[in-house]
Order: C-alpha cells, then structure tokens, then sequence
C-alpha cells in the first residue's frame, strides 16, 4: 500500500530522530559525569610566639618551706633568633612529612599575634582570628596555621627518684635552685643547686577557613645541671653552663621538640 508522501516523510523524520536520542543517550552513559573540584593542595603559614624573650627564674625559700615565691628576670632575644629557629625547625619537619605543601614562614613580630589565649583549647574548637591574619590567609590561599605559642604549667624537673615542683614557667628559660643536693650520675658530680634550662611550649594546628583547632600538643622539656658541674669549681649552679652552652642548649632543646610536635600535629589530618 502506497503511503502519502508527507506519511513517509514524518516517518523518516522520526526514526531519525529516534537514532539522534538513541546517540545521545549512549554519548550520556559513555561522559564521565561532571568534574568535582579538586581540593587546593595543603599550604601552611608558621607563626612562632614561643621566645621573644627568655625567663631566668630563681627558686626563693619563703619560712622554711619551698612555697613558689620565685625571682623571675626576663631578658629580651635580640631579632626574634629563637623563634626563627623554630620556624626554620617547622618548615623542615613539614617538608618531610607533606613534601608538595607549601609552607610559608611569618617572621616574629613584636607583639604576639594570640598571645596566652591559647593556654586551653582542643580540637573542635575555634579561636579568634586576628583581621590582618585572617585577610593575608586568604590572599596567599593559605589552608592551615601551625602556631608555636607558649605553654604555662607547673615547674617539673625530673631526677632519678623524684620530681621538684616549684612553681610555674612558661615559654623558655633557665631556673636556677640554689638549695636542692643534686649529683651528676655520669661525672658523679654533686652539689647543691642545680640549673634547669626549660621549654615549655603548645604546638595548635589551626584550619584557617573556619578558625577551628585540629590538633593540639603541648611539651614541659627540662634538662637538669648540678651545681657541681660549675666550670670555675664555686658550687654556683649558674656556673654549671657557660653563657654560650647555656643559649645553644636552649636552642637544641627548641629545636628538638618542634621536630617531634610537628608529625604529631599532622598525624591523622
């Protein structure tokens, strides 16, 4: 039976279009569905507040008793040195454990940034942001702060058989007890006093998006010097360092718990 022209032209048409819906449709399933965005690649800004200035603190007896009436002398760090060096130590801990992160090293200012208002925080939550930080963050497309800050708690020196408590540090310093009989197992050195380089420090990893802690580790590093350990032989415990060996183990001591902080503040992110 012979159909009209239009008839068959209509039918053309349609399987036509049946093949062209046919085509996109398997073009559809064949697409790869729509790209999601790609993270930024982690980038790290490092603030250290730990040590603008270093604390000699002396233990004073208060009525025969060792009550915390300590003697406190701070005494400034010309150009910010110790706390370049923890963000020297920093960079170089994050370049082994996240090798393609930036990392970029905000130099020591002259005030602190956050300052104690992190003595007490965990993970979850959120500090305040300063403005400038917060905008400069977002400009260098920052993701993450790491932030050295200094840690308050109670003086804990450890010796073989027990632990001298004596009131509370902060940051870094040296304290000096004058009263303590203290002996040097390996030289077998022994005298009374000792002087006791600290690092007491808070290591927060801070999402600069949302202000919010991720992780948080704190350090109380002593060393300990007996008294009979002066190089002019005075029993003085000040004299159980020079001024160089006191600086350089402090220095040691920075260094050494940033690089430990550091894969435990990243451990699990």
């Amino acid at each position: 039976m012979n159909r009209p022209p239009r008839f068959l032209r209509l039918k053309a048409l349609l399987l036509s279009l049946g093949a062209l819906l046919a085509s996109a449709a398997a073009t559809a399933q064949a697409a790869p569905q729509a790209a999601q965005p790609v993270p930024l690649p982690r980038s790290y800004a490092v603030i250290s507040e730990v040590a603008r200035e270093v604390s000699v603190v002396a233990f004073q007896e208060t009525l025969g008793s060792r009550l915390n009436k300590n003697e406190r002398q701070r005494l400034p760090v010309p150009d910010g040195a110790f706390d370049k060096v923890a963000l020297v130590t920093a960079q170089q801990a994050l370049k082994l454990a996240a090798p393609v992160a930036g990392v970029w090293l905000i130099a020591p200012a002259e005030t602190d940034f956050f300052g104690n208002s992190l003595q007490v925080v965990a993970p979850g939550d959120t500090v305040k942001m300063p403005a400038d930080l917060a905008a400069a963050f977002k400009d260098n497309r920052t993701s993450h702060l790491m932030l050295f800050s200094r840690h308050r708690a109670e003086a804990r020196f450890r010796f073989v058989e027990m632990t001298d408590s004596t009131g509370l540090l902060e940051g870094m310093g040296l304290y000096v007890d004058r009263l303590l009989k203290v002996k040097n197992l390996d030289t077998r050195d022994t005298g009374i006093g000792f002087l006791g380089p600290y690092v007491y420090l808070r290591a927060t990893l801070i999402d600069t998006a949302t202000s919010k802690v991720i992780s948080t580790q704190i350090t109380q590093a002593t060393r300990v010097f007996s008294a009979g350990e002066a190089k002019d032989g005075s029993g003085n415990p000040w004299e159980a360092l020079s001024a160089a060996e006191k600086m350089a183990t402090l220095r040691d001591m920075l260094r050494d718990e940033v690089a430990r902080l550091v894969p435990l503040l990243l451990a699990g992110t």
